[in-house]
């Protein structure tokens, strides 16, 4: 095989690869040549995995956590690499900036409350001007646009009868709170650092929301402007793992002013007003127990990664190997990885592969 161009002259070399005798795991994964090898019918050999050595992180953020117990292929690929997917073409606001003016709205507000001391209950006039201003300061010339503009009526007005607006909506559950005694803490608090001292890397991230109780201890927040997580991925899993990984950070001392005996953690599903609604708030005490294996599951994936190993093994593992193919349908690694073809019958007697509900899609952009 001629030399790479894509390496300087004096690192070039020639070297004979034999994609027919001995094939090297890169080129395996190669369509073309899983084809050849495929169509004339000849034994696929052994496949190794080799490590990936010098990508070890000095950080991982805590939402790329949930990559990592999902599958270690993903995360390299996604994480360590930073390979992007070809983006979906927009309709309307998409998700993802919605939710982030959401939280840019929410931050807003709540620190504004904190700052001047306001009383949810006894300042209604001053916290309605407040939430419009938090609004109008997220949104910006956003408003400017016939969508956000609507976006903005979905958050401070009425959508039928009997509705308020989803963040006046809001404001009313947290004044039922603020009654029973919970008050703001912090709002968007960042935090890094090694939440066990055996842990190669730094874990960051940052918490939306801390409350506080004078009898109930504290409570970190998470807003979700989709679709709340699985208890199981929560609990068991931890490929949402945002919660557990807040909860460590704060026992472990990296968030600074917080640390009380009883801390924990729950959601705030603000997808609409309809939906309105704490998630997953669990007792402390509950939590001691999740946290625990948190930090093992943790602590095994983390001495993976120090290795450079980096296997194709997605969650939720499946005793169905076509079951566990279908759960990789939509993942967007699903062309470099050899593991998906392997599930989706071409070993062990798994019979032909499904269809899948739609091709895998290119990882094309490469970033940082």
């Amino acid at each position: 095989m001629p030399a790479s161009p894509f390496w300087p002259a004096e690192r070039e070399e020639r070297r004979l690869v034999s994609l027919w005798s001995a094939p090297p795991a890169a080129w395996l994964a190669v369509p073309w040549v899983r084809g050849a090898w495929e169509g004339r019918r000849l034994p696929r050999p052994a496949r190794r995995e080799l490590p990936v050595r010098g990508l070890l992180p000095r950080r991982v953020q805590a939402t790329a956590l949930g990559v990592l117990f999902e599958c270690p292929f993903k995360f390299l690929t996604l994480n360590l690499l930073r390979l992007r997917e070809l983006p979906d073409p927009a309709v309307g606001i998409r998700p993802l900036d919605r939710g982030t003016v959401l939280h840019e709205i929410l931050t807003g507000f709540v620190r504004h409350v904190i700052n001047r001391r306001l009383d949810l209950v006894s300042d209604r006039k001053r916290v309605e001007q407040a939430l419009q201003q938090a609004v109008d300061r997220a949104m910006g010339p956003r408003l400017q646009q016939p969508l956000w503009a609507l976006e903005r009526r979905r958050l401070l007005e009425s959508a039928g009868k009997g509705g308020k607006g989803l963040l006046r909506a809001w404001i009313e559950a947290e004044r039922a709170r603020w009654r029973d005694g919970w008050r703001f803490v912090a709002a968007e608090i960042s935090f890094r650092g090694r939440v066990d001292p055996g842990l190669p890397f730094d874990l960051s991230g940052r918490i939306d929301r801390i409350d506080a109780h004078p009898a109930e201890g504290e409570l970190c927040w998470d807003y979700k402007t989709g679709l709340l997580p699985a208890v199981e991925d929560v609990r068991t899993t931890f490929v949402s793992p945002q919660l557990p990984a807040y909860l460590a950070a704060i026992r472990g001392g990296l968030v600074l002013g917080t640390g009380a005996v009883r801390t924990g953690a729950a959601y705030w599903c603000l997808r609409s007003e309809g939906e309105l609604a704490p998630g997953l708030e669990l007792q402390p005490e509950e939590w001691d127990e999740v946290l625990e294996r948190f930090a093992g599951e943790l602590a095994q994936r983390a001495r993976d990664v120090a290795r450079g190993e980096f296997p194709a093994r997605p969650l939720p593992t499946f005793p169905d190997r076509r079951a566990a193919a279908r759960s990789c349908e939509r993942c967007p690694c699903l062309l470099l990885c050899e593991e998906v073809r392997d599930l989706a019958g071409g070993r062990a007697g798994a019979g032909p592969a499904p269809e899948p509900a739609r091709p895998g899609r290119a990882l094309a952009e490469v970033s940082g």
